[in-house]
């Protein structure tokens, strides 16, 4: 349930460049994060996770079989294949993976997603002078018992 959770997070959170977030699956729900930079990627379908490092190794849940360089295999935990080209590829257990994708892609968080800036002055240079101009609360005086306050100057 904490994976699943910790998949969801990854999914969720707002990415700085170079990481986007993709969609492989007919439902058009992110389940696959890429670093366009050096090829890094983590992808979740089902109970299947795999997470890729910027070597090019390779950690993956456990399927019930798979094809390495042209032979057809059963994995267990812990077996580490090379695959043409000197990529290793490891089955590991589905937290492991989880746990190495959100090591990685956390350093791209966008921590300030969601955080409202206000500005409380204006810097602006005019004619080859500098200005500096503080926005100041100020009550429209239509009506007297108006209690609206706008913000700008």
């Amino acid at each position: 349930m904490q994976q699943r959770r910790t998949i969801r997070e990854l999914f969720k959170q707002k990415y700085q460049y170079p990481i986007s977030l993709l969609s492989i699956s007919k439902t058009g729900k992110p389940n696959y994060l890429l670093n366009t930079d050096n090829g890094s990627f983590f992808a979740a379908s089902g109970s299947i996770c795999t997470f890729r490092d910027e070597d090019g190794n390779i950690w993956s849940t456990i399927p019930e079989t798979v094809t390495v360089n042209g032979v057809r295999c059963f994995p267990v935990e812990g077996i580490q294949y090379i695959l043409d080209g000197g990529v290793q590829c490891t089955f590991v257990p589905a937290n492991f993976v989880v746990a190495r994708a959100k090591e990685y892609f956390e350093k791209f968080a966008y921590i300030n997603y969601g955080i409202e800036i206000k500005l409380n002055s204006l810097l602006f240079f005019y004619e080859g002078n500098l200005y500096l101009i503080d926005y100041q609360l100020f009550k429209l005086k239509i009506h007297d018992n108006m209690g609206a306050f706008q913000s700008y100057n």
